[in-house]
């Protein structure tokens, strides 16, 4: 009788398994796949595969390591893999256990790695603690489905925003509020090291939501121009209303990358999640890869943004005393027929 033998790294075969590669010449073709899409020609065995597998993995080079983390959507630490000591991967992940910190000093859910903030806990601490983590990131990745991502927002669209959600909140504290959440992307800088990037992605309609009026909206979209293509380490992705149906419907997220630690945010109207079970980790890179699919390129989405703010503006001029040009019925009409890129 064969006696069945338990694999010495079971995430990675877990995770293998998870994908629906069922055999290791199945992974081996997909790592080729993926290695190409990635711009390398490399490939690997079914021995190599089998070495990931053993006890003691070795520790991928680095052109293997980025073309693993992009086939599986996540870091080699949570693939069974261990950096050696000394190592860049090492030194961050050291650097990550702060991130632990701040996230375990909140109310632990019901399963392992799920942790959420206390409904008495008032927003400032809340907005802290996404700082710390936002600041220490060297890749966040975002999906917004409603409004513009709070570090793209101008002051102005983030006071409507902050207002449209708390109406009750007291004029000062939109203000003191409104004023961090734009200062938040001075604080985002690139890093020498090229290592920091900030990667958004948001719905069409959120370019038509008239936040507090058209000319809030004109000035933001106009600051996500100058503001995009002026820093080479912030990209941001349109879905188009023609990519129909897609993952994000189920609501905003977002990824962090802290050396090879990986954590998901989640924010509702009385608080906020963070993650970092594999599952769910799993769950939201493989939601953001297919979002990244559907959405445009960064250079048709910028095209998009300045095709809509010269509707905007086209509006405004043809306006006598401050009101959209357009009525109601004809904004939603226009809004509900899917874009298409100028001619000539």
């Amino acid at each position: 009788m064969k006696r069945s033998i338990e694999p010495g790294n079971p995430t990675f075969v877990s995770a293998r398994h998870q994908r629906g590669w069922h055999s290791q010449q199945r992974l081996a073709d997909a790592f080729e796949t993926k290695a190409a899409e990635c711009g390398y020609r490399i490939g690997v065995s079914v021995r190599q595969v089998r070495r990931w597998e053993s006890a003691e993995p070795p520790w991928p080079s680095s052109d293997y390591q980025t073309v693993l983390e992009a086939l599986f959507g996540l870091p080699l630490t949570m693939l069974g893999f261990t950096p050696p000591i000394g190592s860049r991967r090492f030194e961050d992940e050291i650097a990550s256990a702060q991130v632990v910190d701040i996230v375990e000093g909140l109310h632990e859910g019901e399963q392992s790695g799920w942790w959420r903030t206390d409904p008495n806990e008032g927003s400032s601490a809340r907005v802290d603690r996404l700082v710390q983590v936002e600041q220490r990131a060297a890749v966040t990745r975002t999906y917004a489905s409603s409004l513009i991502p709070g570090p793209l927002q101008v002051y102005e669209y983030a006071v409507a925003a902050i207002r449209a959600y708390l109406p009750a909140l007291p004029e000062d504290e939109v203000i003191r509020r409104a004023s961090r959440r734009t200062e938040r992307l001075a604080h985002l800088k690139a890093r020498p090291d090229g290592s920091r990037a900030l990667l958004y992605i948001i719905d069409e309609p959120v370019l038509h939501r008239p936040v507090g009026d058209a000319a809030i909206l004109r000035d933001q979209l106009a600051h996500l121009l100058i503001t995009v293509s002026a820093l080479p380490h912030v990209q941001l992705q349109v879905v188009p209303l023609s990519a129909g149906a897609h993952p994000g419907m189920a609501g905003p997220f977002t990824l962090f990358d802290l050396g090879d630690r990986r954590v998901v945010y989640t924010e509702a109207l009385t608080g906020a999640s963070w993650t970092s079970r594999p599952a769910c980790l799993a769950a939201y890179s493989f939601a953001y890869d297919r979002l990244q699919a559907a959405a445009l390129t960064a250079d048709d989405s910028m095209q998009l943004v300045a095709q809509r703010l010269a509707e905007l503006e086209t509006a405004w001029m043809l306006t006598r005393d401050g009101r959209p040009a357009a009525t109601a019925g004809e904004k939603t009409a226009s809004r509900s027929q899917p874009w298409e890129p100028p001619s000539g």
